[in-house]
């Protein structure tokens, strides 16, 4: 699992999305780095989050003792800076970013319980999912 979180944030710090003001564009940048890693390595990308979402409670126990350390790297919990004057008037941003990012955890989680993933399928579900996005929280 090291190996994998390794790559993952050397991919998403490639990719150029924690330069990104824009929320919205970070996610999207950080999507795509993620899926380039799918394609490079597969079985890798596979392995990772079927390891990440197991629902055998049998297996999950040991398996949340070796993520566990891994979770608390993640690249992707805490609210970034974001202009408040961009977003309707009144707008929790917090709550904002906790929805996308839970919307984009719960897709994932959906796809890779259908078996294999489709990875230009996930990219094009997931630049319709920010233009949605975009529409709901933007003045």
């Amino acid at each position: 699992m090291k190996t994998a979180e390794e790559l993952t944030m050397k991919y998403l710090q490639d990719s150029g999305c924690y330069q990104e003001t824009d929320i919205f564009e970070m996610m999207y940048k950080g999507l795509l780095a993620k899926t380039e890693m799918m394609r490079k390595y597969p079985d890798m990308s596979h392995f990772a989050l079927r390891a990440y979402y197991e629902d055998d409670e049998e297996v999950r126990g040991e398996l949340q003792k070796i993520i566990a350390p891994y979770r608390k790297l993640s690249t992707n919990r805490s609210l970034p800076k974001l202009d408040p004057s961009v977003y309707k008037e009144g707008l929790d941003l917090q709550m904002m970013y906790q929805d996308m990012y839970l919307a984009s955890e719960g897709y994932l989680y959906q796809m890779g319980q259908n078996g294999n993933i489709d990875i230009d399928k996930v990219v094009t579900d997931y630049r319709r999912l920010i233009d949605f996005w975009k529409k709901l929280y933007l003045r």
